[in-house]
C-alpha cells in the first residue's frame, strides 16, 4: 500500500512538473504561453473572467472577422489593452486599432473562456522561488542520489572482482 502510494504521488510530481516546464518555457515576449493554436494568459486585466482565471485565447491565421469588436493586444510597452480592432491585415501582419496600428506579435483577440482558479496555482508555481525549490532542488537531490547509488554499485563490483580473483589465486596453488 505504502509503495503504491508513493508511486502516485510521483507521477503528480512528474505530471506537475512537465506541465510547470512547458507553461515556463512557452512563453512569449509578452509573458503569454502560446501551445499549439492556443494563447494562455492570467492576469487580472481581463475583465470578462475572475482574476484567479487562466484565460485561453484561440491563435487563428486571420482576425478579419473580430472587425469592430473589441479584442485584447499588448502596446509597445507592453501593457495589456483592449479595444475595438478597426482592420487586420493578414498581408502586412498587422492589425489597427482606436489607439495605433501594432504587429500581429502583440495581437492576443477575444478570450473564449476562462479555468477558474488554474492562473492563480500556475502563476504561484511558475514565480522563480517556488519553481526553484518545489522542482529543481528535488530534481538535483534525486540526480545526487542515483549518482551515489551509481558509485557505491561501482565500488561493491570492484570488490566482488578482488575477492573472485583470490578464490581462483588459491585454488590453482
Amino acid at each position: 500500500m505504502k509503495s503504491k502510494l508513493i508511486t502516485i504521488v510521483g507521477l503528480i510530481y512528474v505530471v506537475l512538473a512537465i506541465f510547470v516546464t512547458k507553461f515556463l518555457l512557452d512563453r512569449n515576449d509578452f509573458g503569454v504561453y502560446e501551445l499549439g493554436d492556443s494563447y494562455y494568459m492570467y492576469n487580472s486585466s481581463i475583465v470578462e473572467f475572475n482574476k484567479t482565471s487562466l484565460v485561453h485565447f484561440e491563435k487563428k491565421e486571420d482576425y478579419g472577422n473580430l472587425v469592430g469588436e473589441e479584442v485584447y493586444y499588448f502596446n509597445n510597452d507592453k501593457i495589456l489593452k483592449k479595444d475595438e480592432l478597426l482592420s487586420f491585415s493578414k498581408d502586412d501582419k498587422s492589425f489597427t486599432v482606436q489607439s495605433g496600428e501594432y504587429g500581429l506579435e502583440n495581437f492576443l483577440g477575444r478570450p473564449d473562456r476562462g479555468y477558474f482558479l488554474l492562473g492563480s496555482l500556475l502563476g504561484f508555481f511558475t514565480t522563480k522561488a517556488v519553481y526553484m525549490c518545489l522542482i529543481i532542488i528535488p530534481v538535483f537531490i534525486l540526480l545526487v542520489y542515483e549518482v551515489y547509488l551509481l558509485f557505491v554499485y561501482i565500488k561493491k563490483d570492484k570488490k566482488r572482482k578482488v575477492l573472485d580473483d583470490g578464490k581462483k589465486g588459491r585454488e590453482k596453488e
